[in-house]
């Protein structure tokens, strides 16, 4: 607009001219769409995108290149019957059962009890919210999360019919924060039939769990991890998109002083890692950086935390996204 209205004061009407432009800007558009409806591979902005074939309601213009359409990763929300590990916040320590007793002494999962939630008559694969009224079953064992009263410690008993017991064996859920859905990674509470909140005894040796109080705090929170994440590492499109974010300058290879800035950038999981011993694993043959073949191998080898390289996406498609700004008008205006 104020170009135009310069233009304007200086006497001139000519219409502005692109000389990138298509010649048929509307045949070109038939085309793009036709290819986005058929999936596969597209390029936005100079980067190959693997998107899903379809229109997406209500969305106009291309997806941003480093958004991932990649439905092969394992979702984050519970749903009934998903395979999780409980810890106690407070100590960082994981509930472990025997089938009878139950306590939070496991140091890691290697040594901690799976358990799943059950949700009244559901089947399997209904998704669980915030109030819902859930059932704790030890995958192991089959035996079930049992609060009989207010002063005893909780055990582990087999399921209880309806109107003999049942409600000892039914907790609701409360969760710490929004949203409404339970997902991988939430804190959450436990509240028995006697309104009293699952804690464990971090005083006594054993750590038994108990359910005494009514107060709601840091004693009483649990983490529910979702072990199939745990056990995820990754897929072949997301180390793709991965690779082409920390390639900020395009040229098929991370380079040492690109992998240098995502070290000193990135804070998950690289206290103590040098910055030679990352190139010589991901650049073995020595020919001056990382191939996409050597990075997603050394990616997949767990030398860094998936975390590492989920904050390096997005920080280096960022960086990248600025400088299309700076050069191409369609990628500002996308941007805008």
């Amino acid at each position: 607009f104020f170009l135009s209205a310069a233009m304007g004061c200086c006497g001139s009407s000519a219409p502005l001219e692109y000389p990138d432009a298509p010649e048929n800007a509307a045949a070109a558009e038939a085309a793009a769409q036709q290819k986005f409806d058929a999936g596969g591979p597209v390029q936005l902005a100079g980067v190959d995108v693997m998107i899903r074939g379809g229109n997406v309601p209500g969305r106009k213009g291309p997806w941003l290149p480093f958004v991932r359409m990649d439905t092969s990763r394992v979702p984050k929300e519970f749903y009934t019957q998903d395979h999780m590990y409980i810890t106690h916040v407070a100590s960082g320590m994981f509930w472990v059962t025997d089938g009878s007793a139950i306590t939070a002494t496991a140091e890691d999962e290697s040594s901690a009890s799976v358990f799943h939630f059950e949700v009244g008559e559901t089947q399997p694969g209904s998704k669980i919210t915030d109030g819902d009224f859930v059932r704790v079953r030890d995958y192991r064992t089959g035996n079930y999360l049992t609060a009989k009263d207010d002063f005893n410690k909780v055990t582990m008993e087999p399921l209880r019919p309806t109107g003999k017991g049942n409600e000892q064996q039914e907790f609701e859920l409360g969760k710490t924060s929004r949203p409404a859905r339970f997902r991988h990674n939430d804190i959450v509470f436990l509240e028995s039939w006697l309104s009293c909140v699952i804690e464990a005894d971090t005083g006594c040796e054993e750590t038994p769990l108990l359910a005494r109080r009514w107060k709601r705090g840091p004693p009483q929170q649990v983490m529910c991890r979702k072990k199939r994440i745990l056990e995820d590492k990754s897929t072949e499109v997301a180390r793709q998109m991965q690779f082409q974010a920390f390639d900020l300058t395009g040229n098929a290879m991370v380079t040492r002083s690109e992998m240098g800035y995502f070290l000193s950038q990135v804070k998950e999981g690289v206290d103590g890692v040098s910055l030679d011993d990352v190139m010589a694993a991901c650049d073995p043959e020595q020919i001056g950086g990382a191939t996409r073949e050597n990075f997603a191998a050394w990616a997949d080898g767990g030398a860094m935390p998936e975390a590492f390289f989920n904050h390096g996406e997005a920080l280096g498609n960022v960086a990248q996204r600025v400088r299309d700004c700076l050069e191409e008008e369609a990628a500002l205006i996308e941007v805008l």
